[in-house]
C-alpha cells in the first residue's frame, strides 16, 4: 500500500530537459551571471519498486548494473557501466537517504541528449532521477528540493559544479542566474532558436572547471579581470534580450568565445566550427558547456540556417537545431 492508502503504482516517470549556456560558463562558478536555456532534447527516467531491496539501473546507451549489499555488478557494458551509471546511483541513494527509505528500485534511463558534450545530460539525468524516485516513493517535493537533492550527483560529475545545469533542467525556459541567487533564477521571456554543432569529442567538464580554478588561484593571465569582462558581457546580453537585438547578442557570443579561449577551455575542433559558421553568415557563435570538445552554438537568422548547418557538417561536426523548452522537470505516476 502507498501513503495514500491505495495500491502501489506500477512506476513513476520523469522527464527533464538538457541545456545550452549562451553566456557565462566557467565564470558562473565565481558568481558571474550565466544565461542558460533549456532545450527540446530530454532525458526520461522510469522508476519502479523492487521487493528484494537491490538497485538495478539500465541506460539505453548500453549500460546496466545491479547494486546489492554495497557491491556493483555490471549487467551490460562491462566495467565502464559502473562509472557511467554512478551519477544515477548517487541521485537515487540521495533521495532514499533523504526520506529514510530502504526500498529497492528498478531505474531505466532514456535520453535524446548526447552524452558528455556540454548539453547538460548529466544534470538532466540527476534531476529526472530525483523527481521519479521521489514520486514512486510517494513523496511530493518542490522544484527547489529537486535541485538541491540533484546536486550530490552533479558533484560526482563536475567536481565543483555551479548548479546551473540541474537548475535549468528543473525550471526550464531561458534564465539568468548567479550562484548567490540560490534556487531563484530570473526568467527571460524571450524565444530564440540556435544551431548546435557537436564535435563528437566527449570530455569531462569537471576537468576543465578545475583548470580554470587553478588559474584563478594562481592569478594566471589576469583571470580576475576576465571575470569582470564576462560580467559586463552577461549584463549587456540581458539588455539585448529585452530589446531582442540579435546582432548584439551575436557579437557578445563571439566575445564570450574569445574569453573561453584565453582561459584555455576551447579546442581546435570547436574553434574550427565557430570560425566556419561565422563565415557562413552566423550572427555569433561560441562553445557551450565545459569545452575541450563537445558542442558549440550558433545564433543565426532563418535565412542563414541551412548554410550554417552545412558549414558545421563540412567541418566535421553534427548540426542540430534546438529550441527553448519551457516545461522543466515533470514527473507522474503510471498505474497498473
Amino acid at each position: 500500500m502507498d501513503r495514500l492508502g491505495g495500491c502501489r503504482p506500477l512506476k513513476a516517470v520523469a522527464i527533464a530537459p538538457g541545456k545550452v549556456i549562451l553566456y557565462g560558463e566557467h565564470f558562473v562558478v565565481y558568481n558571474v551571471p550565466a544565461i542558460v536555456m533549456a532545450i527540446d532534447r530530454v532525458v526520461k527516467v522510469s522508476v519502479s519498486i523492487r521487493e528484494d531491496g537491490s538497485l538495478r539501473i539500465c541506460s539505453d546507451l548500453g549500460f546496466a548494473c545491479e547494486y546489492k549489499n554495497g557491491a556493483a555488478k555490471p549487467l551490460m557494458g562491462g566495467k565502464k557501466s559502473v562509472s557511467f551509471l554512478e551519477p544515477v546511483r548517487i541521485a537515487a541513494k540521495t533521495v532514499l537517504d533523504h526520506f529514510d527509505e530502504r526500498k529497492g528500485l528498478n531505474i531505466d534511463v532514456y535520453s535524446t541528449i548526447p552524452s558528455s558534450v556540454g548539453l547538460g545530460s548529466s544534470g538532466a539525468i540527476s534531476v529526472a532521477t530525483v523527481a521519479a524516485v521521489s514520486k514512486v516513493l510517494g513523496h511530493e517535493i518542490d522544484k527547489e528540493q529537486i535541485w538541491r537533492l540533484s546536486l550530490q550527483a552533479e558533484r560526482y560529475v563536475h567536481v565543483t559544479p555551479s548548479g546551473v545545469d540541474p537548475l535549468i533542467s528543473v525550471y526550464g525556459g531561458l534564465l539568468v542566474w548567479r550562484i548567490q541567487d540560490g534556487s531563484k533564477p530570473k526568467r527571460i521571456n524571450r524565444d530564440i532558436d540556435l544551431v548546435v554543432g557537436n564535435t563528437g569529442i566527449q570530455r569531462s567538464t569537471g576537468k576543465f572547471v578545475s583548470i580554470v580554478s587553478r588559474k584563478k588561484t594562481k592569478k594566471i593571465e589576469g583571470i580576475s579581470q576576465l571575470m569582470g569582462v564576462m560580467n559586463w558581457i552577461s549584463n549587456l546580453a540581458l539588455k539585448a534580450f529585452k530589446e531582442m537585438d540579435l546582432v548584439i547578442l551575436g557579437v557578445l557570443m563571439n566575445m564570450n568565445h574569445e574569453l573561453l579561449k584565453v582561459i584555455g577551455v576551447s579546442h581546435e575542433s570547436l574553434d574550427r566550427l565557430v570560425e566556419a559558421v561565422r563565415k557562413a553568415g552566423a550572427l555569433g557563435s561560441k562553445l557551450t558547456g565545459g569545452g575541450g570538445g563537445g558542442c558549440m552554438i550558433s545564433l543565426t537568422t532563418l535565412s542563414k540556417r541551412a548554410a550554417v548547418c552545412k558549414a558545421i557538417e563540412e567541418n566535421g561536426g553534427q548540426p542540430m537545431v534546438v529550441r527553448k523548452n519551457n516545461a522543466g522537470v515533470r514527473a507522474w505516476l503510471v498505474k497498473s
